[in-house]
Formats: structure tokens, C-alpha cells, sequence
């Protein structure tokens, strides 16, 4: 069991993804972009163990949020898996500091994979 933020602005796949980490007993919490996703975090007694977050949001996106917490010592070493419908992400995504990149559409076995190699 994990805890776990999920930022996603897109509300069917932060259901998806919130329902079946809950259902494979996470402690799961969300937020629709960066900055509740920054929010969520100052408010959480206990930190996520993993960050799921996809790049393309309003207010603060994928990108701001992953260079933010690569550079607060607090997050620095917090699993991220960023998720993303481009490919052309992929690469950057992993040097920017994210652990995991998951392509859009992906299925349910391929975010358990991304958490188990976690």
C-alpha cells in the first residue's frame, strides 16, 4: 500500500486512476492541476510515497510542478510517473527527473507495472 497524489485536470482519468489505486488499497489523494497538487502537499501529514501527474494543465502544468519538486529538497526524492499523450515527452520527462512515464492511452497493467518497478 501506497500513498499516492494523482494530478490530472482530465476528471474521467483522475476518476479511473483514483478508483482503481483505491481499489488496489492506495491511500490516494488528487488534484485537478499543479498548484492544488502543491496545495494537497503542504496539507498531507503523511507525504506520497508516488506523484502520478499529467503534463498538459491549466494554472500550473506537469512540467512546472516536476521542476518544482526535483528542486525542494522536501520532494526531491518522491517517485514521480508523469503521463502524457505525446512520445515526444517521454525523454524529456525522464531527464527533468521523472521515475516513470506512461503514454497515453495506457492500460491499468501498464501503471502497475510503472508503480511496481517503483
Amino acid at each position: 500500500m501506497a500513498n499516492i497524489l494523482i494530478v490530472e485536470d482530465e476528471t474521467n482519468m483522475l476518476r479511473l486512476l483514483r478508483d482503481w489505486l483505491e481499489f488496489n488499497d492506495h491511500n490516494v489523494y488528487t488534484a485537478k492541476d499543479g498548484v492544488e497538487g502543491l496545495d494537497m502537499l503542504s496539507q498531507q501529514k503523511t507525504p506520497p510515497d508516488i506523484i502520478i501527474s499529467d503534463l498538459s494543465m491549466p494554472r500550473m502544468d506537469g512540467w512546472e510542478l516536476l521542476s518544482y519538486l526535483r528542486k525542494n529538497e522536501q520532494w526531491k526524492k518522491t517517485h514521480v510517473i508523469i503521463i502524457s499523450g505525446s512520445r515526444v515527452d517521454e525523454q524529456n520527462a525522464l531527464q527533468a527527473g521523472a521515475d516513470q512515464f506512461l503514454l497515453k492511452p495506457f492500460t491499468l497493467s501498464h501503471l502497475e507495472n510503472a508503480l511496481a518497478r517503483l
